[in-house]
């Protein structure tokens, strides 16, 4: 796949536009045929996170973060893709030694892609904070397969298992899916963590319908750790309404994220560009403005409104 098809697909499956059948995992059939198509997946990889980056350097209203604490998010971005980049363990480790400590916007994203008990495969996200003399790993899965009741959950791990933590999340992306038991780097994370359990965080999120978990995951993952550095998640008590992390608190900022993500993937090929705007235009804006759609849109709308007052209703009681 050259460069030019991966920015198509990448676009595509963010715009949800279409199931993944051609980007680095192609789960379902690495499971079936043992084997991964190509190489392990980082180049793919590493172009999603590169947008991702790029997207945060060409923000200059303070859409995603604000200005004072943005060179402190890029770092973290750099940092996340020497981690995928890492040529060995104790790379890998130097780079998470390195995260700031109790600093919300000193981060690792890592995704993770496994094979299911179905024999499909699906992919979630992590993010990794230093936090007093542990490492916090905050779990996000819109699809609740690992959790089945909630979407962004928590587990601890001790300072002291860093080399523990450090080959699971080094050896994550290294091997083939079949190579690997169901939800096997997560149940390992569980495993060396201090509750021996994940921990619920008080954070709902729609779920995932589209079979691009692959971008959409780890999309998520991002949006979930910007949100982190407005309002921390990790100490959010259970007794207040449900947090749902946003962009930014303006109106339709999925679908501002989604233009800045157009922006930051296309090049200097002209024509190349020209197809990612036809895409976007053509197929996500009308497909969004369908009246349909937009009837749909208006019905959850005030059905979430209902909710949200019945919710704040319960916590005034």
């Amino acid at each position: 796949m050259d460069d030019y098809q991966r920015r198509y697909e990448l676009l595509a499956l963010t715009l949800g536009l279409k199931r993944n059948t051609n980007l680095y995992y192609r789960m379902e059939d690495a499971v079936k045929e043992h084997k991964r198509d190509g190489d392990t997946g980082t180049e793919d990889e590493v172009m999603l996170l590169s947008t991702y980056k790029k997207m945060i350097e060409q923000d200059t209203d303070g859409f995603f973060i604000d200005e004072n604490r943005k060179e402190h998010i890029l770092s973290s971005l750099t940092k996340t893709l020497d981690f995928c980049n890492a040529p060995s363990t104790t790379a890998s480790l130097q780079i998470l030694e390195s995260l700031k400590t109790n600093d919300p916007t000193s981060f690792l994203i890592v995704p993770l892609a496994y094979p299911l008990y179905s024999g499909k495969g699906h992919c979630s996200g992590l993010i990794i904070y230093k936090h007093g003399n542990c490492y916090d790993v905050v779990m996000v899965d819109k699809a609740k397969l690992f959790n089945h009741q909630f979407p962004v959950g928590l587990v601890t791990i001790y300072a002291e298992r860093i080399d523990q933590l450090n080959h699971v999340l080094y050896l994550s992306n290294k091997f083939a899916l079949p190579t690997i038991q169901p939800f096997e780097e997560l149940k390992k994370l569980v495993h060396i963590s201090t509750k021996k359990c994940v921990s619920r965080l008080n954070v709902d999120m729609s779920p995932q319908n589209v079979g691009n978990c692959i971008v959409n995951e780890v999309e998520s993952t991002l949006k979930v750790a910007l949100f982190n550095c407005q309002k921390s998640i990790l100490s959010y008590s259970h007794s207040k309404p449900t947090l749902r992390p946003k962009w930014n608190s303006c109106p339709h900022s999925t679908l501002e994220m989604r233009k800045r993500f157009l922006k930051a993937l296309k090049t200097n090929k002209h024509e190349q560009n020209k197809s990612f705007d036809y895409i976007f235009n053509n197929y996500y804006l009308k497909r969004k403005n369908h009246p349909k759609n937009v009837k749909l849109q208006q019905k959850m709308m005030k059905l979430e409104k209902i909710r949200s007052q019945r919710k704040n209703n319960i916590y005034k009681k």
